[in-house]
This record gives C-alpha cells, sequence and structure tokens, in this order.
C-alpha cells in the first residue's frame, strides 16, 4: 500500500476513530431531534452520528514510509446529518502496528461530557468502507460509566463534506 494512498485512505477514516481532548459545541433542541436531550446532547442508548474531519496529520515515525509506530492524528466536528450543525468533536489517533493493522483510540466530545473509544483495527476490512466495531472504554460527565459499542464505517465519496458514519450504543 503506498504511503500517498494510506494517506488518503486513513484521512477518510478516521475518525474514528481514536483521545486528544477537544472543546465540545453546543446544538439546539429546535429541531425536536429525539436522539439528544434537552442540552443538545447524545441520550444512553443507540444513534447515529457523522463526522468531518476538519484537522489531520500523518507521522511517518517508523521506517520511511508505511510502517510500524507511524500516526494518523485526527480532530473534526460531528452533526446528526450529514452535512449538518456540528453538535461536538472527534478526535483521537491511529498507530500502525501491521502492514494490516492499527491501534486506535478516540473520543467523541459533547457539552457536558465525553465518550471515548478504541479498537485493534483490520485496515482491509474498515478500508474497504465495511463497518467496524470499537469498544466503548468510558466517558465523563453523563456517559462516566458508559459501555458499549461504536461501529464506524468510512462513506464513500463523503457527500456534504462527511468522512464516517458512527452507530453508538450504549449499554
Amino acid at each position: 500500500m503506498s504511503i500517498a494512498y494510506r494517506r488518503t485512505v486513513i484521512t477518510t477514516f478516521v475518525v474514528g476513530c481514536a483521545l486528544a481532548v477537544c472543546t465540545g459545541a453546543t446544538a439546539g433542541t429546535a429541531n425536536g431531534n429525539p436522539n439528544h436531550d434537552q442540552d443538545g446532547n447524545p441520550k444512553h442508548g443507540r444513534f447515529t452520528l457523522y463526522n468531518h474531519d476538519t484537522h489531520q496529520a500523518f507521522l511517518d515515525l517508523g521506517d520511511p514510509g508505511p510502517s510500524v509506530g507511524d500516526q494518523y492524528i485526527f480532530g473534526g466536528n460531528l452533526s446528526w446529518q450529514q452535512g449538518g450543525t456540528p453538535i461536538g468533536r472527534i478526535a483521537g489517533q491511529c498507530t500502525t502496528i501491521s502492514n494490516i493493522e492499527m491501534l486506535c483510540t478516540s473520543s467523541f466530545t459533547f457539552n457536558g461530557g465525553q465518550i471515548s473509544f478504541q479498537a485493534l483495527v483490520d485496515l482491509t476490512v474498515f478500508y474497504a468502507g465495511k463497518p467496524f466495531d470499537f469498544a466503548v472504554t468510558g466517558g465523563t460527565g453523563p456517559y462516566r460509566s458508559a459501555r458499549g459499542t461504536v461501529t464506524g464505517q468510512i462513506l464513500p465519496n463523503p457527500p456534504s463534506g462527511t468522512d464516517a458514519r458512527f452507530t453508538v450504543d450504549l449499554d
């Protein structure tokens, strides 16, 4: 996999995935979205978020070209719908651990709390645009006891600048 292709694929991905702390943005409830509370925060249960990366960096830290130790760092906006008004942020990092795997950690940040998640990502599955599960590892504020799954999927030819879709299923 060439470094240019890998950067393109990783850029399109991750949102995915993975634990820088970003400030949250608020969202009004005027649209009547049943997925969030009166403060604009996602409710517990199952909901879907869309991501658009606003910051990205690929660090070639291992051998020249794609290799173990390389890192991808990203941050972006979250919304309830593709190209929608930001309701929070996502930030994270992925570290290459083999030719087909990256270890990714990430957090969603909302007004009042965070949801953190991680996974050992099989690049051949995830970059093929297939859904991939991440374990929810915890949270803060109203999500401090969060457990469950985040299913991420890279969207092909992102509409409205959306890079990925995340379905969050909190226990």
